[in-house]
């Protein structure tokens, strides 16, 4: 089968020729935004390096996408993927795929649904997906929302939150500065803002969400629409304020903004299935979906990994 096929990387010299058709290919299967090339460019510019692949027939025909992004460990790689979309066998292409890819190249970790798939690993990531799908705002009040998270809305409107939706970079550097600020406090890595505003300036769909008490912003998030689907892509708030509910608050509005802009589910992102976050994320209608696979393409190499990455875990623990 691969005999028909070539297996090329998506660069400079291609792009041109097959941009317009990953971007139909994106459009037309449903895929995520996250597999559209605005959103790779965005990647590029926190570090990480595309190396999506292109699947071609001899009439250089564009068959398939597969987005990956490369992300160096060491003198290691691992690819972060949203999936393969095509109608090909995705199987048969595979040890091409891991040719082309290199010896030194670990594992791909794969962000799609996974159906039918019983994995019991607890350290594999779940989304949190909201269907809105003929609801209205009362229905998903109701019947999606449980008991305790109402009253905390209910708490927060007393307490007069608003919420501020925009396209702004203002708000957007207003809601970076607690954003970093919460991910250091976490010890985690922020995202740059320099990538946040590329999405914001390429994407139309890209809107801020901040929360206010007064004229101080206390939480907020950043959320993009595509395929009539809503992302919450990040979402963080100000410990200080937690007795005001900010972050019931805003996933409500972001409820109600989902379905005034027709949206037909909300993808709250992903969570550890135990991490508190998790119960959050379903008391406020997310269902968990396993989203998340390893494709091991060298186990060799897979278990060094795993064994020089537990060893840089347990040195950060010591060394603060």
């Amino acid at each position: 089968m691969t005999k028909d096929f070539k297996i090329l990387f998506l660069n400079k010299k291609n792009r041109k020729l097959f941009e317009d058709k990953w971007n139909e290919f994106t459009e037309t299967s449903g895929a995520s935004f996250e597999s559209s090339l605005t959103f790779l460019d965005s990647m590029e510019l926190d570090g990480l390096k595309n190396k999506s692949i292109l699947v071609v027939d001899k009439n250089n025909e564009l068959k398939g996408i597969f987005p990956l992004m490369e992300e160096k460990f060491l003198f290691l790689k691992r690819y972060k993927s949203l999936g393969f979309t095509g109608k090909l066998n995705f199987k048969k292409l595979l040890p091409s795929i891991r040719k082309k890819l290199g010896t030194l190249a670990i594992y791909i970790q794969i962000n799609e649904e996974q159906k039918n798939k019983k994995i019991e690993n607890k350290m594999l990531a779940y989304h949190f997906i909201l269907d809105l799908k003929g609801k209205t705002e009362e229905s998903v009040w109701k019947n999606d929302l449980n008991k305790k998270s109402r009253n905390l809305v209910r708490k927060a409107e007393k307490s007069r939150l608003k919420i501020n939706i925009s396209d702004s970079r203002e708000e957007l550097k207003k809601f970076y500065l607690i954003y970093v600020k919460r991910m250091k406090y976490f010890g985690t890595t922020p995202h740059s803002f320099r990538y946040m505003d590329y999405l914001k300036n390429n994407f139309p769909g890209f809107f801020i969400l901040n929360v206010y008490l007064g004229s101080k912003i206390i939480a907020g998030g950043t959320v993009y629409i595509y395929n009539q689907k809503m992302f919450n892509q990040f979402a963080t708030s100000d410990d200080k304020y937690l007795k005001y509910s900010p972050n019931n608050f805003f996933y409500w509005n972001m409820i109600k903004f989902a379905l005034e802009k027709n949206c037909n589910e909300i993808d709250y992102g992903p969570s550890l299935i135990d991490d508190p976050v998790a119960k959050f994320k379903i008391s406020m209608g997310g269902k968990p979906i396993l989203f998340e696979d390893n494709l091991i393409l060298n186990k060799t190499l897979y278990w060094i990994f795993k064994k020089m990455h537990k060893s840089i875990l347990k040195l950060k623990k010591i060394i603060p």
